[in-house]
């Protein structure tokens, strides 16, 4: 059994009772407990489901998301070197917003005169009513470039192009245990990535990909100074690229062998259980 996301304690649950919360509780130890293998997408749940599950635990394994290399392969750098591009890929829904990025960016522009005519601000997945309503009344329209919904090649093409790469968790219950997918196609592009997101499992990831500014989820301040520093590495030429041996291990290719591994051991198992 695979778990991308916590079961009893997602950031996605609410539950009106605790009544409710017991009764997940006990369907997620039946469930569990009946597998042969748990994998999780990080420590942090299969630490979470061992504790929950106690000694009737199967055996764990992290076997995190990830991204194929050959999509990167294809994909040919085709930037504007005229253009400071900062790109955000996926939807933003709930608590997850662009609000406090796009605040920030306002704060570089006001004490940076040169920063508006470089900056282009682009979003792919596609941006709503209320995200544009919000641009708008900032001021920021003419430098938006919204992708809308894309093909994931085009998509892939997009994070290669671009300059800097935006990520947000939003600010809900359990979200600092959450690995978004998008994280590993960041990596993968080996970009510079802005994060405002709380302390917690990406944190942690984006410090030793070695190539990320990480502020708050509302730290408007910190993530002005840190766009304006990747602005000023990116006009010397001295943009960082993140630690293509530390990314290795989450191409698909290695995550894919570890699955089969696994699929193989309990294979074996069960042929010698019928001898």
């Amino acid at each position: 059994m695979d778990l991308r996301d916590d079961w009893l304690e997602s950031h996605l649950i609410h539950y009106p009772t605790q009544w409710h919360f017991k009764k997940m509780k006990a369907i997620e130890k039946y469930t569990l407990k009946a597998a042969d293998h748990i994998t999780a997408v990080n420590k942090f749940y299969t630490s979470k489901i061992a504790d929950r599950l106690g000694d009737e635990c199967p055996e764990t394994t992290v076997i995190p998301n990830g991204f194929d290399q050959e999509n990167f392969d294809r994909a040919v750098p085709a930037g504007d070197d005229d253009v400071f591009s900062i790109l955000y890929s996926g939807l933003f829904y709930g608590s997850r917003k662009p609000d406090w990025f796009l605040q920030s960016v306002c704060r570089v522009i006001e004490r940076n005169s040169e920063f508006r005519e470089k900056i282009q601000l682009q979003f792919q997945g596609g941006l709503d009513q209320s995200h544009w309503k919000t641009i708008n009344q900032m001021g920021l329209t003419d430098i938006v470039i919204d992708f809308g919904y894309l093909k994931h090649q085009d998509a892939v093409q997009n994070l290669v192009n671009s300059d800097l790469l935006f990520l947000t968790l939003g600010n809900r219950k359990h979200i600092s245990a959450v690995t978004p997918g998008k994280v590993f196609e960041y990596m993968g592009s080996l970009k510079p990535i802005l994060a405002f997101i709380p302390d917690g499992v990406t944190r942690s990831l984006l410090e030793e990909y070695g190539a990320a500014a990480v502020v708050g989820i509302k730290d408007v301040d910190a993530g002005a100074d840190a766009i304006e520093d990747f602005f000023e590495k990116w006009k010397s030429g001295g943009l960082p690229g993140g630690d293509p041996g530390f990314v290795k291990q989450f191409e698909r290719a290695h995550t894919a062998g570890v699955l089969s591994h696994i699929l193989e051991g309990l294979t074996e198992e069960e042929k010698a259980v019928s001898r």
